[in-house]
C-alpha cells in the first residue's frame, strides 16, 4: 500500500483544515458574543422590572413612610414590608454571583436600602440579626460602606 501524498494534496488538506478551524473559532466567538448580549439584555430587563416593582403603590407608600419617618408596621403591613426588604435581597444575591456590581445597586437602590435599614420602626420590628434578614443587613452595610468611600473620594479631590 502506498501512503505517500503529493505536496499539492498535503497543502489542500491543510488549507481545508485551516479554513474549518477558522470557521469554528469564528462560530464559537460569535456564539459567545450572542450569549453575552443575551445575558446583558436579561439583566437589564430584570432591573427594569425590579424598578417597576418599586413603583407599585405599596412599595411607594413604604418608601415614602420610611423617608418621612411615618412608617408604622402592624400585623397587616408586615407582609408588605417583608416583600419590600426581600426585593433588596435579590440584589444581594446578584452581587454575590457577580451579575451586578455594588455601584449599580447603590446607584439604583442604595438610598432606599440604607433608609430602610436605619429606620427606627424597621429596627424595632425586623430582627436584622436573624438568619432570615442577615443578607439584607449585609447588603445595607455594604451600601453604607460604598457610600462612605464615594463621599471620601469626592472630598479628597
Amino acid at each position: 500500500m502506498n501512503w505517500t501524498i503529493s505536496i499539492e494534496q498535503f497543502l489542500t488538506f491543510n488549507i481545508i483544515d485551516l479554513a474549518t478551524l477558522i470557521i469554528a473559532v469564528v462560530g464559537v466567538w460569535y456564539a459567545a458574543r450572542q450569549l453575552q448580549t443575551n445575558n446583558k439584555t436579561a439583566l437589564a430587563d430584570f432591573l427594569v422590572r425590579l424598578d417597576e416593582r418599586f413603583s407599585s403603590e405599596t412599595f411607594r407608600k413604604i418608601a415614602n413612610d420610611i423617608e418621612n419617618g411615618n412608617l408604622a408596621i402592624d400585623d397587616d403591613s408586615l407582609a408588605d414590608v417583608y416583600n419590600y426588604l426581600g426585593a433588596f435581597e435579590i440584589l444581594k444575591l446578584l452581587v454575590d454571583k457577580k451579575l451586578l456590581d455594588i455601584g449599580t445597586v447603590h446607584y439604583m437602590f442604595g438610598y432606599y436600602i440604607i433608609a430602610a435599614y436605619k429606620n427606627s420602626e424597621m429596627q424595632k420590628r425586623i430582627n436584622f440579626e436573624s438568619i432570615y434578614w442577615r443578607e439584607f443587613k449585609i447588603l445595607a452595610e455594604k451600601m453604607i460602606a460604598y457610600e462612605q468611600r464615594e463621599l471620601s473620594k469626592r472630598t479628597q479631590k
